[in-house]
């Protein structure tokens, strides 16, 4: 079973909040400095229709705009636009996919964040809950919407001439008159004079409608960046498997304290849930270890997709989900901010090769997360990943010999991910510099582990950015932590006892807002889920949360 509707959010509040969030995570410089328009005319089928195109125009080429919201339009002199549903009003105004089948695309009214070829990317592509009818057949509009500019992919970045198209508004020639314009406005945020001081400025623009082209700008459309992501990549040797692109990604710095998913934008952390037989997602909105809502959300992945993991790749501050499909060997990636998922792309098929995927964890510290993959069972390597693109893998190696692999944390809190692992005598290390520099050992506790003990997960318990271990052993029902620094443990105590065999810990994060990771476990066997709201190694409160069915599997673990 999964949750209940989730309760609306108001646009204006998630404009504000996903502002702030954005804003914090990206620098960039002037960014859009003015509105400017082109204005052409075409015809189809023995019909004219006039058109106007708005452009954000930007100082540099490769300078970016983080949000646009508040869109609003009033025609002047004029009828009702034209759209391709007209006359009856469109239930959004998201374009399909144009394939070159249907020549009127080309010709509609839409909000198409940039670039030049009119595919699903170039639409309207983040709508807030409360999203009211797009631009109607009507003589105005407000849309009511909150907009990445320009959207995450291939066309991230205003092209050479500098400009990127935020909308097409279009007149049937039976609606048209010379003196026909539209007032078109909208409120940005963009650049950064320093960090955390975004300027917010309001652009408006009165853009004519007329026969011939005739505007500020050089030409009627947008020229996107040969070079999609404004970077130099080097000259370094294929990654091999997985489509990895040449050279290395772009440069970023370490992030020790990377965001979860807070749907309702409170402040505090949200659960995310998976099922891998159907695809099927959805989510719970947490007040501490109380569900305060949730629901199913509209998005599934198709069958057999498993979650490798969580975070940030394109360096919005917001994290993604990597999936993988073992079958047929593909990764895909979901970007959400807020309880929007902006993008859904196909980042790489692993059929051609036999290194596998196994999890995601910012290896390479740039402040993303990377993929992760083994070979044979013994040999591992680093495939960088950067908003939406895999990169060169880094050189593969070897566990020490008879060390085995655990799972990935950040025990040293430098931002960068560990491997976790274990040796023949239950010794736990922590095996940094995994990408490049051939992996280093740090013994997190000179004396072996009983083998009665199980490491249940690990997560950030006292606040200082650095992920703990939590233990539990099976035979007596204890829970212990271990509170790291430098990849040491430095303090342990028992948190709890009587926990059954049959749990499992399934995600550690902070829904109570405090800065300390909070832990949820699961009965495997009957669903049930509780939570504990913790204070370092002390459990401050627990209860039962909600009993989901153990086929679901929680995203952010």
């Amino acid at each position: 079973m999964h949750p209940d509707h989730a309760a609306t959010v108001s646009r204006r509040r998630i404009a504000a909040a996903v502002c702030t969030l954005a804003i914090s995570a990206i620098a960039s410089a002037n960014g859009v400095t003015q509105l400017t328009y082109a204005s052409s005319s075409t015809v189809v089928n023995g019909v004219r229709y006039f058109h106007t195109d708005i452009f954000a125009e930007y100082a540099t080429e490769c300078e970016r705009a983080l949000l646009v919201w508040d869109m609003d339009s009033t025609m002047i002199n004029a009828g009702p636009l034209w759209h391709r549903s007209y006359p009856d009003t469109p239930a959004t105004m998201k374009p399909l996919a144009y394939d070159g089948s249907d020549p009127l695309f080309a010709y509609d009214s839409f909000i198409c964040i940039g670039g030049r070829e009119q595919v699903d990317i170039s639409g309207l592509y983040w709508l807030t809950p409360d999203f009211q009818d797009g631009l109607v057949t009507g003589t105005g509009s407000d849309i009511g919407g909150v907009f990445l500019v320009p959207p995450i992919g291939q066309w991230s970045f205003a092209g050479p001439d500098r400009k990127v198209r935020v909308a097409r508004f279009t007149l049937h020639e039976s609606n048209w008159n010379p003196d026909a314009a539209i007032w078109f406005s909208f409120r940005m945020a963009s650049g950064e004079a320093a960090p955390g001081n975004p300027t917010f400025d309001t652009l408006q623009i009165t853009a004519p409608f007329t026969l011939l082209p005739e505007s500020t700008t050089a030409t009627p459309v947008d020229e996107p960046s040969p070079e999609p992501y404004c970077w130099q990549e080097s000259s370094g040797g294929g990654g091999g498997g997985g489509g990895g692109g040449s050279g290395g990604p772009p440069g970023g710095i370490p992030n020790p304290d990377p965001a979860d998913f807070d749907f309702d934008l409170d402040g505090k952390s949200d659960l995310m849930w998976h099922l891998p037989a159907g695809g099927n997602t959805a989510r719970w909105l947490m007040d501490g270890i109380v569900r305060k809502g949730g629901g199913a959300f509209p998005w599934s992945t198709f069958g057999g997709f498993q979650v490798l993991g969580t975070g940030d790749q394109n360096d919005d501050g917001m994290p993604e989900v990597v999936f993988w499909h073992p079958q047929g060997r593909w990764v895909i990636l979901w970007s959400i901010v807020g309880s929007q998922r902006i993008a859904n792309p196909f980042i790489g098929d692993w059929s051609a090769t036999s290194w596998t995927p196994i999890a995601v964890g910012d290896y390479t510290g740039d402040g993303r997360i990377d993929l992760l993959e083994r070979f044979g069972g013994i040999y591992y390597r680093v495939t960088p990943l950067a908003n939406y693109r895999t990169f060169a893998a880094g050189p593969s190696f070897t566990l020490p010999a008879g060390h085995t692999y655990v799972t990935t944390a950040d025990v040293t809190g430098d931002g960068i991910a560990e491997l976790i692992l274990r040796d023949g005598v239950n010794r736990y290390h922590a095996m940094v510099s995994v990408y490049g520099a051939g992996g280093v050992l740090i013994s997190m506790n000179p004396a072996p582990v009983p083998a009665d003990w199980r490491l249940a997960g690990t997560g950030d318990l006292d606040g200082d950015h650095d992920d703990d271990l939590v233990w539990h052993n099976p035979t007596n029902g204890e829970v212990r932590g271990w509170l790291m620094q430098g990849g040491m443990r430095v303090e342990g105590a028992v948190i709890r006892t009587g926990v059954a065999p049959q749990f499992e810990l399934v995600s550690a994060c902070d829904t109570d807002g405090d800065g300390d990771d909070d832990l949820f476990w699961r009965d495997i066997s009957s669903g049930n889920v509780f939570g504990w709201r913790m204070d370092g190694l002390v459990r401050v409160e627990g209860g039962f949360v909600r009993n989901v069915s153990p086929a679901w599997k929680v995203v952010n673990r």
